[in-house]
């Protein structure tokens, strides 16, 4: 799955790796730089429930300089043991130096496996 737009709803399958490439542009349309920064990205039924899925930048997301500048990478091994159906929210939440911002939000929706 590619998904390059910010805030819709992203459609899952249990057991589908989810690729997601983002490219974020300042206010003057350049290209933002997250060389540096750390990232985490949850996804919950709620804003206040446990974490379905939590994945971060020391293995799952890769963040840069060029186009796309984020990248989210979830293997079908993580993604199959997710709950389905599921209706819920995700963030995406950067961190340089204290500084975060919070590029990417919206729903999600977990379809369940078929083929096993």
């Amino acid at each position: 799955m590619k998904f390059s737009t910010i805030g819709n709803t992203i459609t899952l399958r249990q057991g589908e790796t989810l690729q997601l490439s983002i490219h974020v542009q300042d206010s003057n349309g350049a290209t933002v730089d997250y060389t540096g920064y750390t990232a985490r990205m949850q996804i919950r039924a709620d804003h206040t429930s446990s974490a379905v899925l939590d994945i971060d930048s020391t293995s799952e997301i890769t963040l840069g300089s060029s186009n796309p500048n984020i990248q989210i990478n979830v293997a079908e091994t993580v993604t199959k043991n997710l709950p389905a159906p599921f209706f819920g929210f995700y963030e995406l939440e950067l961190d340089s130096s204290g500084t975060v911002t919070k590029p990417l939000t919206g729903k999600i929706v977990i379809e369940p496996e078929v083929t096993k």
